[in-house]
């Protein structure tokens, strides 16, 4: 399905009642079903031996702060043989709650919603022999407070955040366009739930 037609077929859907705006924490699918049975399913870097981890390019050092330079030193991923490629794919080699790597379909999808300032590294992931076109994906992170998502006074549909809760969110309208555009990879973490125990652990 081309980005016109994945377009066009959710603007088919818009029948939800989405008074109530809520958010979802962005997490990577655990289903064996979907996945296969090696989680995370990306492990290690094609040709990783040779990627310059002690760089000032290297993914590696890219903080929870702030942006990045253009001039990362982009890897390409190799997937784990008993592993299914989605269009979200869990990762062990780069921290998961700064990056995301996501298919170009999926990239191409979110880009026709409210998406505040990110960057976007083309890459490719081997899978079986076969190259597959993916993204890295980062924003840097938003000082929101958590009672602002309460109250629905983001008005992104994606972002990120790494303190108190790291990691990626997106509004319900993204999470159900992307749930019914059949997007594979990827799980939603009610906010409410994550906040929840937050305030536990602090309590």
């Amino acid at each position: 399905m081309d980005k016109k037609s994945i377009n066009v077929a959710y603007c088919q859907k818009k029948s939800h009642n989405l008074d109530k705006m809520g958010y979802f924490k962005i997490k990577m699918s655990t289903n064996t079903k979907e996945i296969g049975r090696s989680y995370p399913q990306v492990c290690r870097f094609e040709n990783g031996a040779n990627y310059d981890r002690d760089s000032p390019s290297s993914i590696y050092n890219v903080g929870a702060w702030g942006s990045i330079a253009t001039d990362l030193l982009i890897p390409n991923y190799e997937l784990e043989y008993f592993s299914k490629r989605t269009d979200l794919l869990s990762v062990a080699v780069h921290n998961s709650s700064i990056f995301l790597l996501m298919s170009e379909r999926l990239f191409e999808f979110i880009l026709e919603f409210d998406v505040p300032e990110y960057k976007a590294f083309a890459t490719k992931t081997i899978a079986r022999n076969k190259s597959y076109e993916y993204y890295l994906f980062h924003m840097p992170p938003m000082a929101i407070h958590i009672e602002m998502l309460d109250e629905s006074k983001v008005r992104y549909d994606i972002f990120r955040m790494a303190r108190p809760i790291t990691g990626y969110f997106v509004s319900s309208k993204l999470k159900i366009a992307i749930e019914e555009a059949g997007f594979t990879g990827v799980e939603f973490i009610p906010f409410e739930k994550v906040k929840g125990e937050i305030i536990n652990s602090i309590g």
